[in-house]
């Protein structure tokens, strides 16, 4: 315990040696991050749209871990210029890649059913819809099996900290989705699988948010025993609720929320806890991912260890005093050899799906 004390200390004393050299002590950094803070959140007495979630640019990784990260919503307007991906085109997708398979939804009065159909389909019909007919091609396996096109798609300085990386490769969760949206077209209300910080970037079109801070659930009818069937399970937190619909908005007059647009270019992070759903204003491509890392690595080993994947109780009893990397390593070698196979078993089963030309 001494010997933790001091490194503590150590640390301590390293840190505002550094913020000195800077031209900082740590009290003028701590006051600066809780300015920061100050502008972003919704007051206690606040209901309906409240607070902002800022467009930033320059942002540094330090502001981005302080501020931000596992705290409040935030969109990077400059990491997205050097994606190859920000040249494709709906006619590069038809030429390239019609043929192949890919999973969308359909919405008709309400009425939501998935299908399992050749891109070149959905294309076509790309720019056919109304507010209550839509299509939402959401993809997990697509860019995944298709590596040259997720080599579009470059890492940006704040996921470069990923622990999901550490996980064995059967139950990693698939790290890179393909959203294409009609106008309309729109999420589901719900929190990421394994309550993880969600990144989305939309390549073109506009996407309209509303994000819940957290500790709304009792207002959000969320369904309750759902899974979200990934290779390592976990609970599925999604309700049924359309805050794009004004009726149903307007029945929920205690829920608080932030608004945003996102336009091309644009990468919004989300972080854990927090409700939220998309809507496509107009056609919209958009790739998104997720993260596991110091500042939410023990939120999202939790929602494993609710999944029922393994057993917290084998786990070493120093754990607490281990660095969040090592402690991603220990869970990870804990994962049953019954489950990795489930997992592969799963993801395979996944991309057979795709070939079969019909309902979901």
């Amino acid at each position: 315990m001494e010997e933790v004390q001091i490194t503590a200390a150590q640390t301590e004393i390293s840190e505002n040696i550094q913020s000195i050299l800077n031209g900082q002590t740590r009290n003028d950094v701590e006051f600066q991050r809780q300015e920061s803070l100050k502008h972003l959140s919704c007051s206690d007495r606040q209901i309906g749209s409240c607070g902002k979630v800022d467009k930033r640019h320059n942002l540094s990784l330090q502001e981005f871990l302080d501020v931000y990260d596992g705290k409040w919503p935030v969109i990077v307007t400059d990491v997205m210029s050097a994606w190859p991906a920000i040249n494709w085109t709906a006619d590069f997708f038809k030429k390239e890649y019609g043929r192949s398979r890919v999973t969308m939804t359909t919405c008709a009065n309400s009425e939501r059913t998935g299908f399992s159909v050749p891109l070149e389909i959905f294309l076509d019909h790309l720019h056919l819809s109304t507010p209550k007919t839509w299509t939402y091609l959401q993809d997990e396996l697509f860019l995944i099996q298709h590596p040259e096109l997720r080599a579009h798609i470059l890492q940006p300085i704040y996921t470069e900290e990923d622990f999901f990386q550490l996980l064995p490769a059967s139950v990693r969760p698939w790290d890179c989705m393909l959203l294409w949206g009609t106008a309309h077209s729109r999420s589901s209300l719900h929190i990421d699988p394994y309550n993880w910080t969600g990144t989305n970037a939309v390549i073109s079109g506009l996407k309209r948010w509303k994000l819940l801070p957290p500790g709304q659930d009792q207002l959000l009818s969320v369904r309750p025993g759902m899974r979200c069937g990934f290779p390592l399970e976990c609970v599925k937190y999604n309700s049924d609720l359309d805050l794009f619909d004004s009726v149903q908005l307007g029945n929920l007059p205690e829920i608080k929320y932030v608004e945003v647009d996102q336009g091309p270019g644009e990468m919004l992070f989300i972080p854990p806890g927090w409700f939220h759903q998309a809507y496509n204003a107009v056609p919209t491509l958009a790739v998104s991912g997720q993260m596991m890392n110091s500042n939410n690595y023990q939120i999202v080993l939790e929602e494993m260890f609710k999944g029922g994947n393994f057993d917290r109780s084998a786990l070493p009893k120093n754990i607490d005093l281990m660095a969040p990397k090592n402690v991603v390593k220990v869970v990870s070698a804990q994962i049953p050899q019954h489950v990795l196979e489930e997992g592969l078993r799963r993801t395979e089963e996944a991309i057979q799906q795709l070939h079969v030309p019909s309902q979901l």
